[in-house]
């Protein structure tokens, strides 16, 4: 019986948001948690496309959380230049930065104080985005 109602029971209509709302929520919510860290350093390693994903949604991602971190007036950003030569100097690339240990050691050659990485994953249906801010000195 409990069955039945629960197949017949009319659930309200959720509003969809688009990937590009979905991104922009995620990238407030990462400098939201910047502006209540101590003022810093922040070196960001852009999201990493992992398996067939699509460059699109990665870098789609990557300019979003950017762009909202450049607006976080606490922290300053490393430039993108200074990181991609630290990645290359370790011998690394955007996707190692998506392990914990290899991502501050990359922070810490730079002198930040947090590093902001994350991950994109497509499957046929569904993309999932994994962001992580980082503290270096922990």
């Amino acid at each position: 019986e409990t069955r039945e109602i629960a197949e017949r029971e009319v659930r309200p209509l959720m509003p969809q948001r688009s990937l590009q709302d979905h991104i922009e929520n995620l990238c407030t919510e990462i400098a939201l948690d910047l502006q209540l860290k101590a003022r810093g350093v922040v070196a960001f390693g852009g999201f990493a496309a992992q398996g067939n994903s699509s460059r699109y949604v990665s870098d789609l991602a990557s300019t979003a959380a950017l762009a909202a971190i450049a607006r976080v007036n606490t922290v300053s950003l490393v430039r993108q230049e200074a990181l991609a030569s630290a990645i290359r100097q370790q011998g690394f690339s955007l996707f190692d930065l998506t392990d914990k240990l290899n991502a501050i050691a990359v922070g810490k050659s730079l002198a930040a104080d947090y590093i902001v990485t994350g991950t994109v994953i497509e499957s046929a249906s569904t993309i999932v985005v994994f962001s992580r801010l980082l503290n270096t000195s922990s």
